[in-house]
């Protein structure tokens, strides 16, 4: 847990000032969480891809990820000549699996949209990304807690063995009530609906992408996606429920704001 702690502040101290000044410093750290997300999903291809085909995955990640930053309309353009490498490579090469390809095509989406919409949200109001943030992390570290004091039904069992339900409802209930009143005070220019639903609904879109990847780990047998943090695992272990809620949010903005 102190491990688990200390890395959690560490990540606190990089991401908050990228997320406060924005513009180059965020696309950086955008584009290098991108392409470490690239990197760990490519070890998921069997060890009969040749190397020049996996160290693909992780530079085509980071190049999509300065576009998406830079310009958001090359997003659908970055998406579009992934789907059409990744099925090339699927037909020039014998061992390459069409759910190794999918898997990876699925995690360069979100991926992709959440490096593109944290960029759109922070032109409109730099403090929406922190209120997503506080939905998502208070939320996780909740969920945490109140399994360890209170856990003893199981969640979804299946997927996620240590995750219960009183652990999940604390977490969002404590998520909840953190982006609410962090919302309202500091998004006065957002509308109201915006804040109240985002601090409603994003503390369970968070769970559902961290149950979500947790069935990718469950499906190729691996505990974590890397080892970059310790105590928390790689970047997608880190950025599962993340990637659920920038997207949610683009989806509540668009109807709301």
């Amino acid at each position: 847990m102190k491990k688990r702690i200390i890395t959690a502040i560490g990540i606190l101290l990089i991401v908050i000032p990228a997320l406060y000044f924005g513009k180059t410093l965020l696309m950086t750290l955008a584009t290098v969480f991108s392409i470490i997300a690239g990197y760990e999903i490519s070890l998921r291809a069997n060890d009969s891809w040749p190397k020049w085909m996996k160290l693909s995955i992780p530079v085509l990640f980071g190049l999509a990820a300065v576009c998406a930053s830079f310009k958001p309309e090359y997003l659908l353009a970055c998406i579009l000549l992934m789907l059409i490498y990744l099925m090339l490579l699927l037909i020039w090469h014998k061992d390459v699996h069409f759910d190794e390809i999918g898997i990876i095509f699925l995690v360069f989406i979100m991926v992709q949209v959440t490096v593109c919409y944290i960029q759109v949200f922070a032109k409109m109001n730099r403090w929406i990304n922190f209120f997503i943030i506080i939905a998502t992390y208070v939320t996780d570290s909740f969920c945490l807690f109140g399994g360890m004091l209170f856990g003893k039904h199981k969640l979804n069992e299946r997927i996620s063995p240590n995750k219960t339900i009183e652990g999940s409802f604390s977490g969002w209930l404590v998520g909840f009530i953190s982006s609410l009143v962090f919302g309202l005070l500091v998004l006065k220019n957002i509308a109201k609906s915006f804040i109240i639903f985002g601090a409603v609904t994003m503390p369970i879109i968070g769970q559902m992408g961290d149950l979500a990847f947790s069935a990718i780990k469950r499906y190729f047998k691996i505990k974590d996606y890397g080892t970059i943090f310790p105590g928390h695992g790689g970047v997608l272990d880190r950025i599962d429920s993340l990637l659920f809620n920038v997207m949610w949010a683009y989806i509540l903005a668009t109807i709301l704001l």
